[in-house]
């Protein structure tokens, strides 16, 4: 069997945030430049609104015209799991067939359902699950189920969830650094949201990814394949230093506070003054820490009123108030 890393594949939760790099401007499309980098993308659009089949055929053709193995997993829209709670009625039954056509087009094996906290496991609830899956199970997809909220960890819950995924091969879906799935079948699916306490607004440090492989490693080691979505507000950054990581690549120093900032103004041309940096910088944000992501207004805002020669002198004077 090849080594785990070979069988992992990390991407992210959609691709319409990804900046297109300076010199590919032009030349490929965002969809095109993400495909050239990562080897799957999580459809998260149609959890709010369902595509035209032609635009889901010309999504497939554009990155596989980059990457001939690039792979799409959908998520199913959230009327199915927040309006209709798994419920089969006959709404519910038509939009399934039309995520369905939505896989079809887009040639994906994954389609994920995200059901919020307030869906609890009640005996209602999960009798509907079950009629729910026993329903769609035959439609040569893989059904992967993200459930929200504390109460679906309780002891007397899990054999009951379980008894469900192992019927109808419905893969439990986690953030694999917080908690483990319940069973996950043929492959395992893990979607990272961050580990500050508000959800997505979180970047990944060195080692937390360096963690992060080691647990996958550890849970998943005996998987074919292993997909990993990152789910955060850098998620393309700290998919991409994954993706390193993997191939046996040094991961790059880690930058917060003052040197983050910095970053987010790199392309500043000086000299420069405070109500210009306020006024063309200032709604940018950067990581003063892992969890704590900030605009960059708030310490512009404390340095002193003057004009700024340089970046040096910039730095010296954001030292003094971050």
């Amino acid at each position: 069997m090849r080594s785990v890393s070979k069988r992992i594949k990390v991407g992210c939760c959609g691709w319409s945030y990804f900046r297109v790099p300076k010199e590919e401007k032009g030349k490929f499309s965002v969809l095109e430049a993400y495909a050239k980098r990562y080897p799957v993308v999580e459809v998260n659009s149609t959890f709010y609104k369902l595509p035209r089949t032609s635009t889901c055929e010309k999504w497939w053709k554009s990155a596989t015209s980059m990457n001939s193995a690039f792979e799409f997993a959908v998520k199913a829209h959230q009327d199915i799991t927040h309006t209709y709670g798994f419920e089969l009625k006959k709404e519910a039954i038509e939009l399934m067939e039309r995520i369905l056509e939505i896989c079809r087009s887009l040639h994906a094996q994954i389609l994920l359902f995200q059901t919020p906290k307030s869906f609890q496991p009640t005996d209602e609830n999960l009798k509907r699950a079950k009629e729910f899956f026993a329903t769609f199970c035959e439609k040569r997809i893989t059904m992967v189920w993200e459930m929200r909220g504390e109460a679906w960890k309780g002891e007397s819950v899990i054999p009951e969830v379980e008894k469900i995924l192992r019927e109808y091969n419905v893969i439990h879906c986690t953030d694999i650094l917080v908690d483990e799935p319940i069973w996950t079948g043929s492959l395992a699916y893990t979607r990272l949201h961050g580990l500050g306490k508000r959800m997505y607004y979180y970047k990944y440090t060195n080692d937390d990814l360096i963690s992060l492989k080691e647990r996958i490693e550890e849970i998943f080691g005996n998987y074919n394949t292993i997909y990993v979505l990152f789910n955060n507000i850098d998620m393309y950054d700290d998919a991409m230093r994954f993706i390193s990581l993997l191939k046996g690549e040094k991961l790059p120093p880690e930058r917060w506070g003052v040197d983050a900032l910095l970053e987010r103004l790199s392309d500043v041309t000086f000299p420069i003054s405070k109500r210009e940096l306020l006024n063309n910088y200032g709604k940018r944000k950067f990581f003063k820490s892992p969890s704590e992501y900030v605009t960059v207004s708030t310490y512009l805002n404390k340095i002193p009123d003057r004009s700024y020669n340089s970046l040096q002198e910039l730095k010296e004077a954001l030292e003094e108030v971050i």
